[in-house]
């Protein structure tokens, strides 16, 4: 399969998704001014050597005085933008692109993230990069440093630079399963309550092919790194939520897949 995240195929209109696609943010509040436009590159926040990492382990420090409502709003639309990428991702090739853009073995080379710039008013960043070459191949390894701000989450500084907690989750049954090119009719649970797109525990290079890995048989993976008292997720619908510390094991499991079966309140995942 040669590069198949990229593959053109026939779509639903994202004209059907609008009456879903109102975002609310449940528990942040309203929304903010707009973030810096999404092609903008992001500054250079890495932490020096000597530095010390948050206590959590999140490889990410908060800036001094940050003032974390604000930050929330400014998260939660960076998150929307990605989310709506993907959207219009799907609507235009007819699927989802997978977790990682593969060359014609199968070998994961670039992110997901760097799939959908285009759709993210970053379509010349696209353009730039070697879709044939891994992420970090001397070419590509470059374009680190041009991270368009909408990947940056705000009030925290990632011990290396160019560093993203804006994931989705990959695994079987979730929204990105390993190399099936998944649709909204895919979404067997309903898409308002099955997350796409979700703020990760810790940071990885945006242009990596990484995100957080979900295995039934194992611990949830990691989510929640950019605030201390939860994290911001978006789910297929186009609706932006809140999830507090101390969730439900079995009821996020159940908004994670697409076609568990389960029935949940995706405004309620605590216990």
């Amino acid at each position: 399969m040669v590069q198949n995240a990229l593959r053109v195929g026939l779509g639903v209109s994202i004209a059907t998704l609008v009456p879903v696609v109102g975002i609310t943010l449940l528990s942040l509040g309203g929304l903010a001014a707009e973030p810096p436009g999404p092609g903008k590159p992001a500054e250079s926040t890495a932490l020096s050597s000597d530095t010390g990492k948050q206590d959590d382990g999140n490889d990410g420090e908060e800036v001094p005085g940050r003032d974390a409502a604000s930050d929330k709003q400014e998260s939660g639309n960076n998150l929307r933008q990605i989310g709506l990428g993907l959207v219009k991702y799907m609507d235009e090739h007819g699927h989802f692109p997978t977790a990682a853009i593969c060359d014609k073995n199968d070998k994961p080379l670039l992110s997901w993230r760097v799939a959908i710039l285009p759709f993210l008013d970053a379509g010349d960043l696209y353009k730039e990069f070697r879709l044939h070459e891994p992420w970090d191949s001397k070419h590509n390894k470059t374009l680190l440093a041009k991270m368009p701000a909408v990947y940056k989450a705000p009030g925290i500084i990632t011990r290396k630079p160019h560093g993203t907690y804006y994931q989705v989750i990959v695994g079987k049954g979730a929204m990105f399963d390993g190399l099936i090119e998944l649709h909204i009719r895919d979404v067997h649970d309903g898409t308002a309550t099955t997350i796409l797109a979700v703020e990760a525990q810790r940071p990885v290079p945006w242009t990596k092919p990484e995100d957080l890995k979900y295995d039934a048989d194992k611990p949830l993976p990691k989510l929640g790194g950019v605030f201390t008292d939860g994290f911001t997720f978006f789910t297929v619908d186009g609706t932006l939520h809140f999830c507090r510390n101390g969730f439900d094991e079995r009821k996020m499991r159940a908004a994670i897949t697409r076609a568990g079966g389960e029935r949940i309140d995706i405004d309620n995942l605590q216990p």
